[in-house]
This record gives structure tokens, sequence and C-alpha cells, in this order.
């Protein structure tokens, strides 16, 4: 099997201790350049693709809804921080508590509680919800 790193084939990979040696020297060498060019690509890449997914505008923008599993204190902290996020549209907490299903302002509009679950929060319920609700994560 072939593998690469930043462009070059197994056959030219420098050992480990030359790889070490060179990363941790303070003049510049081919392997710092390509590896500070790969991660700066990177980096942009993933600044791009982050970029998009806020814009309301781009079809790519994402927007989406997460099923918090639990009732306690240590949830209603998970949702609140899950409901800051840009990327997240609403927070549904199974089965949730009075505190998360207080939530109303700002944010925190983004949180409920379940409906239909009758406190349980078994594999079975979440499951159901999760697809009933089309959820794109469970926490």
């Amino acid at each position: 099997t072939s593998h690469s790193f930043l462009g070059a084939s197994s056959a030219e990979y420098p050992s480990p201790s030359s790889l070490l040696t060179a990363l941790l020297s303070t003049t510049a060498t081919p392997i710092k350049t390509q590896l500070a060019q790969s991660t700066l690509q990177s980096l942009t890449k993933l600044d791009s693709l982050a970029a998009t997914q806020l814009d309301p505008a781009s079809p790519a923008h994402k927007s989406d809804t997460v099923v918090l599993v639990g009732s306690g204190g240590r949830e209603h902290a998970l949702a609140v921080a899950l409901a800051r996020s840009p990327l997240v549209n609403r927070v549904i907490c199974c089965p949730g508590n009075g505190g998360t299903a207080g939530e109303s302002d700002g944010f925190s509009r983004k949180i409920e509680n379940a409906e239909g679950v009758n406190g349980k929060q078994d594999n079975e319920t979440v499951v159901a919800l999760v697809k009933r609700e089309k959820a794109d994560m469970v926490v």
C-alpha cells in the first residue's frame, strides 16, 4: 500500500528522528516549510468551510437540531452551551427538566423539552425522537 505525507511517497519519508530534529530546529528546512504550508492550506480550507456554514444565504449553511439526553443540571448547562452555537438551530432535551423547559430568552429560545417521551430516555425512546425530529446530532 502506498502512503503519502505532504506529497512525499513512503520511500521518501524522513526517519522520525530526522523529522523531529528538523521541526525543532530554528532554521527553515524543506520539511518545516512543507509542514507550514500544508497547515496553512488546511486552516484556510477549514476557515472557508466555517464561513459558508455560518452564512444563511449559502447553500452549505448548517443549522443543526441536537437531541440532548438527560434531565439534570449538567444537561441544562450543556443545552445552554449548545444553544449558543450559531450552527445549532434547536436543542431538544430528552426528557429535559423544569429548567430547560423554562429557557425562553435570547439564545435559550432554541432549547425545548422533548414532547411525548413521558420522562423516558431509553434507547428506543431516543432513537424514535431522533427519527421524528430529523436530528443531526445526539449528545
